[in-house]
Order: C-alpha cells, then structure tokens, then sequence
C-alpha cells in the first residue's frame, strides 16, 4: 500500500478512520478491522497499482492459469526479464549452463 502522507495528514484521514471505527453503527460493517476502515474512508481515492506492485508471484510461479487474465502479459514478461537477468549474472560469474533439451551450452 502506498499512501500520500501529505494528503493523508491535509485531509485528516487518521481521524476519519477512527471516528468511523468507534461510530456504533459501523460495528457491523467491520469485519478486518482496519482494512475495512481505510478501504471505506478512502473508497473513491484508491488507485489500482501496476501488477509489480500488486501481487505476489510465488503464488502463481506452480501454476499460470491462476493468474488473473488482466496480469498474464504482465506477469510474463516479468517473469522473462527476471530470467533472462539471472542467466546474465551466472554467464557473468563464468558458471556453465547447459540446455538439458536440447544439450547446448548456453
């Protein structure tokens, strides 16, 4: 989560969320205490992050087709440059790597 602290303390947000948190009849709308307090409060402020920011891959590293369809390319190429970075520095480090299929030195 990222938060404008600037706008955060301009708009008095800290109080907002604890006056809603301790107004009676909200009790029944809280369920995950303050997250549903700041999700409420900043309802129409909150911007959906890019996909690097916003998931966790070891979640999806097993198993693609659980990826939400709006991340699959992003999620991808993602995971290609992360390789592609890894296979850089281990060349760079003189480490031998082998293509098991198709038996070449890479």
């Amino acid at each position: 989560m990222y938060i404008n602290l600037k706008k955060w303390r301009e708009d008095g947000i800290r109080k907002k969320c604890i006056d809603y948190f301790n107004a009676p009849e909200n009790a029944d709308k809280i369920q995950f205490g303050e997250q549903d307090v700041i999700n409420k409060i900043c309802m129409r402020h909150i911007m959906e992050l890019p996909i690097e920011f916003n998931m966790f891959t070891m979640f999806y590293s097993h198993d693609l087709s659980t990826v939400p369809d709006k991340y699959v390319s992003d999620w991808v190429s993602l995971s290609i440059m992360l390789l592609l970075f890894i296979l850089q520095v281990l060349i760079s480090l003189g480490l031998r790597i082998v293509c098991f299929r198709c038996e070449k030195n890479l």
